[in-house]
């Protein structure tokens, strides 16, 4: 049984205009820019199985996702956020949650 799914790949969602909610359950690693400019992206839900958290938000992951408003399941703990990670997320308003950074917030990241 696969307990980790990478998604590595750049860009993976690179633009896609028809997504607008994501939910990943599961222990998940994402790679720079998965997201970027899904413009119509309303949610981003992140359902960590195990103890498995994700501590770090890569860059442009949600870069240009001008109509993201909700993301949540990141456990209250990140580590690393990306530069540009939020950039032009004109809409973002609450996360659900309270995160505490403890390291790296990259240029541009919100």
């Amino acid at each position: 049984m696969v307990q980790t799914v990478i998604i590595s790949a750049q860009k993976a969602f690179y633009g896609c205009e028809n997504l607008v909610k994501c939910e990943f359950a599961g222990n998940v690693e994402f790679g720079d820019s998965l997201f970027m400019n899904c413009v119509k992206l309303d949610s981003f839900i992140f359902k960590p199985v195990y103890s498995y958290n994700l501590t770090t938000i890569p860059e442009r992951m949600f870069c240009g996702c001008r109509n993201l408003r909700y993301i949540g399941g990141f456990d209250n703990y990140i580590y690393e956020v990306g530069a540009a990670a939020f950039r032009d997320c004109e809409n973002l308003t609450s996360n659900g949650e309270t995160w505490r950074f403890d390291n790296f917030i990259g240029d541009y990241a919100f």
